[in-house]
């Protein structure tokens, strides 16, 4: 993170309604395709969307509060649907997040370049003051590929999307929310819209 980010974010109110939809662009996983060439759009309209959150989110916070030069964190390593990748955290004194990194092995540029200015921008509302709840809530159940099977994460076994994946691992491990464990095969069909359990509530 840079100081290039170091400013505030002031617009309306943030619109409840708000979910992560499936990407439009996203067409069958078994082509055999690249993430790249699959789906061009897959993480930009996340991106967009995001961006489009932080300035609406009235923010608690007048200055962002950067990170210490040396802090704790953790390194995950899993693949999700056969896509490789490595979730970095960086924390602040307290214990809480304050910075994520996100790194698509082998992955396509592109790909790897929009999943890299998710996380920056993740980062800088954290530092600001949106709480992690908020990002989990936006983004659990968000529905593109890759998806499906996670292998290398002991209490996370399939995902509906990376940041599907990403938000849960970040819930249980700052938030206590073990209710994210599991994603069921219901979760993971297309037509499915949001969470399938407050569906059937």
């Amino acid at each position: 993170m840079t100081d290039r980010f170091d400013h505030e974010w002031v617009g309306p109110d943030e619109d409840p309604d708000f979910t992560v939809s499936h990407c439009r662009h996203c067409s069958n996983s078994s082509d055999g395709m690249s993430v790249d060439a699959r789906c061009p759009g897959l993480l930009q309209e996340a991106l967009d969307s995001l961006k489009g959150e932080l300035e609406g989110y009235e923010m608690a916070k007048t200055r962002r509060e950067k990170l210490p030069n040396r802090r704790q964190g953790y390194t995950q390593k899993a693949s999700v649907g056969g896509h490789k990748m490595f979730l970095r955290t960086s924390e602040y004194p307290d214990g809480r997040l304050g910075e994520i990194f996100i790194d698509m092995h082998k992955e396509g540029t592109a790909f790897r370049a929009l999943m890299n200015q998710f996380a920056m921008a993740v980062s800088v509302g954290l530092q600001y003051g949106v709480p992690l709840e908020k990002f989990a809530d936006l983004y659990i159940y968000g529905r593109f590929e890759p998806s499906g099977i996670v292998v290398g994460n002991e209490r996370i076994k399939m995902a509906t999307s990376v940041t599907d994946y990403i938000f849960r691992e970040l819930a249980i491990s700052y938030l206590g929310r073990d209710d994210l464990e599991q994603v069921t095969e219901e979760d993971l069909r297309p037509d499915t819209v949001g969470n399938p359990e407050e569906e059937r509530s």
